[in-house]
This record gives structure tokens, C-alpha cells and sequence, in this order.
């Protein structure tokens, strides 16, 4: 997973790249994405965008045009964000893997059950401690961020504002997050909206992306997270409307 999920970077008023987000690599009809939040879509603007390639040095992301959708009602607000890449300009980025329909969980039929699997949360917080830039070099080597949880105990949804059948909350309790049966202060999750939420097997550790974090809502302990069906279904209407140019 790590080779899928990446911190993304945006260029600053220095014109030195700065994270803020994460996002997660997927292959939709044969169209390459990076999939993250729909907010930090929107702080992009006209300025670049980079991430770690595979030779360990910020590139800029091969992109031209972003997508982000929002909407004001928050029930309806599925906070997307699609970057469409260009395959002819993948470079340092076309040794990721980028995750295949199947891989995906499309149909919503993951399951979340106590003895048998989990959420784990993937992303890149912004910290200094998880994320330091040799800016004359260009190089980096960001910290994920890997939480194993589960859902809330109690049912969330209506009092977040959050329509259940499109969003996914997850239980994040700063005060109680445990490495090896101990108490742990993990880093500030700012620069996680955009990272992925991947329902894992106890028995194979493995298992689908099933969404993607938005944000993190402090005073119920949980993260919410846009169903992954979404993004799917936006990226085919992608592939049918927008123009070649901006994945060749």
C-alpha cells in the first residue's frame, strides 16, 4: 500500500513545494488517477502540484487539470477530488501501483466485522516530524501515517450530517491510539484528507480501498471519508467527456 498511497505537495509563495495532502493511485478503464479530497483540489489553483517519484526526489505531478467535486447541501457534499494523468509523462511515477477495478471496492460489498477484518487509515500528515524537505535537492522521505481501527460505537451519522449510504466514519481517538498495547501521540492528521481507507483481513492482511478521508471531526473522534463508488463512477464520466489531452 505504500507504493499507492502519496503525500502530494503544493508549491508555496517561494515556489518551494509544501505538503498538504495525500492521495491514492487507481487505474479506471485503462486511465490513470490520483484520487483525493475535493477541498484540496480546490487550494490548487494555477499552481503546481508534486509528490514523491520513485528515484526519492519531489517531481511534479503529471498533470494538467484537476476535478473537484462539491456541493453546499452537506448531506450531498462527497468532497471528491480526481487528478487525471498523463501516461505518456508517468516517468518516476509509472513504477507505483496503481489499484485495478478489482482491487477497488466499487459495489460497496465490504463488510466491516469485528473478528474479521478492519479499517486501516493511509495517509500523510504535514507535521514536520513526518514530512522534511532537502529543498536544494529536492529529495524527501515522508513517514506514513498507518492507523488499524474500526467503526464508532455508536451510530454517527445523522448527528455529522453525514448520509451513511455515501460517507464512512471511522473511530479516531487521539487520546487512545495504541502501537503494541501502548499508548501512542500520533502526529496531527492535517495533510491525511485525500489518503485511503482500505478494510484489511485479519487472516490475509490484505483487502479492498473502500474510500477516501476528507476530514477529521475532532469532537466525535471519528474521520470521515467519501465511499470509493464515487470517485469510480466520476472518473468513467471523466473518461467519456473530458478531453484526450489530459491522459495522453
Amino acid at each position: 500500500m505504500k507504493q499507492t498511497v502519496l503525500p502530494l505537495y503544493l508549491q508555496d509563495d517561494s515556489e518551494r513545494p509544501r505538503p498538504f495532502a495525500s492521495c491514492v493511485l487507481a487505474q479506471v478503464e485503462g486511465r490513470f488517477y490520483a484520487f483525493t479530497a475535493g477541498h484540496a483540489v480546490e487550494k490548487v489553483g494555477a499552481l503546481s502540484l508534486w509528490a514523491p517519484g520513485l528515484n526519492g526526489k519531489l517531481e511534479m505531478l503529471p498533470c494538467s487539470r484537476g476535478f473537484a467535486k462539491r456541493h453546499k447541501d452537506p448531506l450531498e457534499d462527497l468532497d471528491m477530488g480526481l487528478l487525471p494523468l498523463h501516461a505518456s509523462s508517468l516517468g518516476p511515477f509509472g513504477g507505483y501501483s496503481f489499484l485495478g477495478e478489482t482491487e477497488i471496492d466499487e459495489k460497496g460489498e465490504a463488510r466491516y466485522a469485528f473478528l474479521h477484518n478492519f479499517y486501516m487509515v493511509m495517509g500523510y500528515p504535514c507535521s514536520p516530524g513526518q514530512s522534511k524537505v532537502d529543498y536544494p535537492a529536492r529529495k524527501l522521505n515522508p513517514r506514513s501515517f498507518q492507523l488499524h481501527t474500526n467503526p464508532p460505537d455508536a451510530d454517527l451519522y445523522e448527528k455529522e450530517k453525514l448520509d451513511k449510504t455515501k460517507h464512512i466514519l471511522v473511530d479516531v481517538d487521539r487520546n487512545d491510539i495504541r502501537i503494541n498495547g501502548k499508548k501512542v501521540t500520533p502526529p496531527r492528521l492535517y495533510g491525511v484528507s485525500g489518503g485511503g481507507i482500505f478494510c484489511i483481513s485479519h487472516e490475509t492482511y490484505q483487502g479492498p480501498l473502500i474510500a477516501i478521508a476528507t476530514d477529521r471531526r475532532a469532537d466525535a473522534r471519528v474521520l470521515a471519508a467519501t465511499r470509493i463508488r464515487y470517485f469510480i463512477e466520476e472518473a468513467r464520466r471523466i473518461n467519456r467527456t473530458a478531453s484526450l489531452m489530459i491522459f495522453e
